[in-house]
């Protein structure tokens, strides 16, 4: 699992480099989940097609280094500071963020084939199974540039979240809910949750987020974790066959975090 920086950042000798060779003979890249780059960050795929690279199994050995004016990637390996997270919603009920597996993950195959619950999201329902396992596994469970969980409540997969787009010492925060539940707070105390993590064990200077602007819902899971709505951008993704607005999010690591429930969250 791995963060990923446009340039070395400062005061950080620890990192691995790899660097990118732009040449149509040598293109390679620094291996990465093809699923989680094209599916969940395509503004960072983007960013590895500006570099007129190729997704590659090959990355270059740091040997190769420095070669700067050719583009270079760092990555930082932060696999080992992912942690099981436990959170109370407002009224008291435990809410368990574990690690994904696919066994989990089967739980939400039948929620991303329904078009009522995808109809926020980034990318459409999916029509066969397989499709919306390989979708799930791919982006939570295999290794990536991401921290994902599980929701767990009394044993049962509630949904998910995660932290993505790591970059410049900021990254994307993102959750879902399944429908059954609803209504009962898991969507705020997971994202008041992660958001809490990024911000004292990952030091993340600042977090960004996105929701479709019809999904009010979603705009007050945000408010209720200290992030405030920065703007709008008009017909900026495709779902499906229509252009969609996005509304951005976001807050920094010096922003004050709600208290959710009665009782301080740990």
């Amino acid at each position: 699992m791995y963060s990923v920086f446009a340039k070395e950042p400062p005061n950080k000798p620890h990192l691995a480099r790899y660097c990118v060779d732009t040449s149509p003979k040598n293109a390679h890249l620094l291996h990465v989940n093809s699923a989680f780059l094209g599916l969940v960050s395509p503004c960072l795929a983007l960013s590895w097609e500006l570099f007129g690279a190729s997704l590659s199994s090959s990355p270059f050995e740091t040997d190769r280094l420095p070669a700067l004016s050719r583009g270079c990637v760092v990555v930082e390996p932060v696999g080992d500071r992912w942690q099981p997270l436990e959170v109370n919603t407002r009224n008291g009920t435990l809410l368990e963020l574990v690690k994904p597996t696919e066994r989990g993950t089967r739980d939400l195959v039948a929620d991303v084939m329904d078009a009522r619950q995808m109809q926020f999201m980034h990318v459409p329902a999916f029509t066969e199974a397989s499709a919306a396992t390989a979708f799930l596994n791919g982006m939570l469970v295999e290794p990536g540039m991401s921290f994902n969980w599980l929701l767990h409540h009394e044993g049962a997969t509630a949904g998910w979240a995660c932290l993505f787009a790591f970059e410049h010492d900021m990254c994307e925060l993102g959750y879902f809910v399944r429908s059954h539940y609803a209504g009962r707070g898991f969507a705020t105390a997971a994202a008041w949750r992660v958001t809490h993590f990024a911000h004292t064990v990952l030091d993340v200077r600042r977090l960004n987020a996105s929701a479709d602007p019809r999904n009010v819902a979603s705009h007050r899971v945000l408010a209720s974790s200290g992030f405030t709505h920065e703007g709008t951008q008009r017909a900026n993704f495709r779902y499906g066959s229509a252009w969609q607005d996005t509304a951005l999010f976001g807050r920094l690591r010096t922003d004050p975090l709600p208290d959710i429930s009665p009782e301080h969250n740990t």
